[in-house]
């Protein structure tokens, strides 16, 4: 069980694990809790590490910058220190009270609105930049939602999305959401039926779907973006085993598999094992 101590939580973020801690939508010693409490806890973290990837496609400095699924703020706060014009969504009212208190945590400014992702309150051409964190498989319409985000964004714009892979052999054994096995690829009235029934979450279900990377890229494509696959921090130490450090094994088998020269292969199954799918595209 994860233990949030007083004195490893940022003066910025004292208000916002408060507030977290007093809505968790999953009680302390469930087998979700931890990782529920972690994502929302390193969500700054994990946006300033987007927003570096982010800084070799565009300029964020002035830029205006929309995120979709605010969640509890962390991408949206670190695009703002950046420099960007930020604009955020987000539908669910206690995931609201969350952003609001961090941002205000740590004194940027971002524009804050209760919308859908299937119909964005912004005209077209709005926006330099469309970030959606671990968001489409939540839509009610990943399509709808595909065609707003196109709509939004302006020519040369850039868009960021990253979502759960359901062919990572790490989620089929623990889904990132409930952490039960399987749950990736049932259809949504059976993982509703097996998460809120049979294991009787406290939290109800509320994965819509998890779409094929190959399905995303094809909607968007007709949108006029092409999206490229990312590959994820880390993963090129695999063609430079030296440079993997406190993995003894893998950085073996990375020498193993570079001496038969199939270092190049071993990071593509890396890629493609990878819990998450992260792309990002140009409007044409």
């Amino acid at each position: 069980m994860l233990v949030v101590s007083t004195d490893e939580v940022s003066l910025e973020d004292r208000e916002f694990v408060d507030l977290l801690l007093a809505t968790a939508e999953f009680e302390p010693g469930a087998a979700s809790y931890s990782s529920f409490m972690s994502f929302n806890l390193h969500a700054v973290e994990r946006g300033r590490v987007d927003v570096q990837r982010l800084t070799r496609h565009v300029d964020l400095h002035g830029a205006d910058a929309l995120d979709i699924g605010a969640g509890s703020g962390g991408l949206a706060i670190a695009l703002a220190e950046r420099g960007a014009r930020v604009a955020a969504i987000e539908p669910d009212e206690t995931r609201r009270r969350w952003a609001v208190a961090r941002i205000a945590g740590h004194g940027v400014e971002v524009r804050l609105h209760a919308s859908a992702a299937e119909a964005l309150p912004f005209p077209d051409a709005s926006f330099d930049l469309v970030t959606m964190d671990s968001v489409i498989e939540h839509v009610e319409s990943p399509a709808r939602s595909i065609s707003e985000i196109a709509r939004v964004l302006r020519p040369g714009g850039v868009v960021f999305l990253s979502w759960p892979n359901k062919g990572s052999l790490i989620n089929l054994w623990r889904d990132p959401h409930y952490q039960m096995i399987g749950v990736v690829l049932m259809p949504r009235r059976l993982g509703r039926f097996y998460v809120e029934r049979v294991r009787r979450s406290r939290r109800a279900y509320w994965v819509n779907v998890i779409p094929t990377s190959r399905w995303v890229k094809t909607r968007f494509l007709r949108h006029g973006i092409r999206l490229d696959r990312q590959t994820p921090d880390g993963l090129e130490k695999l063609t430079d085993p030296d440079s993997i450090r406190g993995f003894p094994r893998l950085r073996t088998l990375a020498h193993f598999t570079n001496r038969l020269g199939l270092g190049a292969v071993l990071r593509v199954i890396g890629v493609a094992q990878y819990p998450a799918h992260i792309f990002i595209g140009v409007k044409g």
